[in-house]
C-alpha cells in the first residue's frame, strides 16, 4: 500500500508516508477515514518518495471539497506538505491554494525538507 501513517500523540500529529504511484483513489480514501476517525492536530504529509502522480487539479479540488465537508473534526492545526521533487511540490501549492480558497480553518504549507516541516509544525500558532 502506497499511503502509510503513523500518529505521534506528544506532537497531536499524523504523518502519512506517500511511497510510489499517488493514486486518486487511494488518496480520497485515505483523507476521508482521517477525518471520518479521530483527527489529530496536525498532519505531515510525506511525499519525497512519491515516483508518479496520478492525480488531476479537479480530483485535488475534490478532495478539498471533502475536507470542508469535514472541517468541523479538524477546527484548527497545521498541514506540512514534503515534496523535494518539483512537480510534486506544485501540487501540494495547489492544495494550499484550493484550501486558503475555501477557508480552511487550519494552516497549510509544502516545503522541501522534513527538517524545515517539522519546525513549521512546532511553531506556536501565532494568529
Amino acid at each position: 500500500m502506497p499511503i502509510n501513517s503513523y500518529i505521534d500523540e506528544t506532537k497531536k500529529l499524523t504523518v502519512f508516508k506517500v511511497t510510489g504511484e499517488l493514486l486518486y483513489d487511494e488518496a480520497i480514501s485515505v483523507v476521508k477515514s482521517f477525518y471520518e476517525g479521530q483527527p489529530t492536530e496536525n498532519v505531515l504529509w510525506d511525499l519525497s518518495d512519491i515516483t508518479e502522480i496520478h492525480i488531476t487539479s479537479e480530483q485535488v479540488e475534490s478532495i478539498e471539497n471533502l475536507i470542508q465537508r469535514f472541517k468541523s473534526a479538524r477546527s484548527k492545526g497545521k498541514t506540512a506538505f514534503v515534496a523535494p521533487n518539483d512537480l510534486v511540490y506544485g501540487l501540494s501549492r495547489m492544495f494550499n491554494t484550493f484550501g486558503e480558497i475555501s477557508g480552511s480553518p487550519f494552516q497549510r504549507w509544502a516545503f522541501r525538507s522534513m527538517e524545515e516541516a517539522y519546525q513549521w509544525l512546532s511553531e506556536e500558532d501565532s494568529s
